[in-house]
């Protein structure tokens, strides 16, 4: 039986990719936020992928290379208040704040318990670090398909010792 869904596991390891390519904290909890939201739009076909927004901030909007995709971002000083980078949709419309990736491991953690987390969050930093510099690649995605059912199951919790998938 899964403890928790994937969208929160997916932030999980879209956030420590982040920290290992150098964004801080905040930056990267907000481009976990937007990958994980990106799989999951891309789960559910895209609804309203024409949609045209009308942001007078358009024009700040950039790109990144992230974990083997474009991550769309607002760069530092483009949000009052704000000095790092915020993830946000193509168009701009919608930014993803970093507290909502602590929202989703909360959920991790009230279904696994603190031990439980730190268990998970140790597997994936091992295995992201393991990637090197591949971790600025699709590599990511492929440890997280991987990944994603085992890591969700009660029995990856009750293991004595993680192995490399």
């Amino acid at each position: 039986m899964y403890k928790f869904n994937r969208y929160p596991l997916c932030s999980l390891v879209y956030f420590e990719a982040a920290k290992i390519l150098g964004y801080d904290k905040d930056e990267a909890a907000s481009m976990a936020q937007g990958r994980a939201a990106f799989f999951a739009a891309a789960k559910w076909g895209f609804k309203n992928k024409n949609k045209v927004v009308d942001n007078p901030n358009i024009t700040l909007v950039d790109s990144v290379p992230f974990a083997g995709l474009a991550a769309f971002i607002l760069p530092a000083g483009s949000l009052e208040g704000v000095n790092g980078v915020r993830c946000c949709t193509r168009d701009g419309d919608k930014i993803h704040q970093p507290s909502s990736y602590y929202k989703n491991e909360s959920k991790i953690k009230k279904l696994v318990g603190v031990e439980g987390l730190e268990k998970l969050r140790a597997f994936v930093q091992s295995e992201l670090q393991a990637l090197g510099d591949d971790v600025n690649t699709n590599a990511v995605y492929n440890f997280y398909k991987n990944n994603r059912d085992k890591a969700r199951m009660e029995s990856f919790y009750n293991e004595e010792v993680l192995l490399s998938a």
